[in-house]
């Protein structure tokens, strides 16, 4: 079934999402942990690209904010530099020390005699996010989506396209490299 007013590149990647999503549902907690740790690793490895393209977009932030489109404020949160990079990196760390949030009762009740009723979380599937100027957020909803054994489609604004680019880039990079 085709929806005409979608791109047939971005049905190409949702139905890449879907197929990631059923992956993801099914890794244990270790694994999803493990590969937190990886991402971690992996950010700290290239905060040099990083920031390479950070400064791209604080050229495009500034330009922005020069002619209006950009509050000073949010061109402020598109800036990236080693301390947040490292608060991304120990965000992934911390994300993994969670409790795996799949696959909890979350509410039992007795219908009849030998009649049970079970509540259980798992993930949801596919998430959307669409967020602007601060490309921490593209670790940061990835992690928790990771961690909770969901795909996230993610739309960040312009003036941080490059550093969004980067950070999903190793993103993929670290479940590719993954054994599963």
């Amino acid at each position: 079934m085709k929806n005409h007013n979608v791109s047939e590149a971005m049905q190409q990647h949702v139905i890449k999402a879907r197929e990631a999503a059923l992956m993801l549902s099914n890794l244990d907690n270790s694994q999803k942990n493990q590969i937190l740790h990886d991402l971690s690793e992996t950010i700290r490895e290239n905060s040099a690209e990083i920031l390479t393209a950070n400064a791209k977009d604080m050229d495009v932030a500034n330009k922005m904010l020069q002619s209006g489109e950009l509050t000073a404020s949010a061109c402020k949160r598109v800036s990236l530099n080693h301390m947040k990079i490292d608060q991304m990196a120990q965000n992934c760390v911390s994300v993994a020390a969670l409790p795996n949030p799949a696959g909890k009762t979350v509410k039992a009740t007795q219908l009849d005699k030998g009649l049970d009723l079970y509540c259980v979380s798992c993930p949801i599937g596919v998430i959307l996010v669409i967020f602007e100027s601060r490309p921490e957020v593209v670790v940061q909803i990835s992690a928790l989506a990771l961690k909770s054994g969901n795909a996230v489609i993610l739309k960040g604004g312009k003036e941080a396209q490059n550093s969004n680019r980067v950070l999903a880039a190793l993103i993929r990079k670290t479940l590719v490299n993954r054994s599963w």
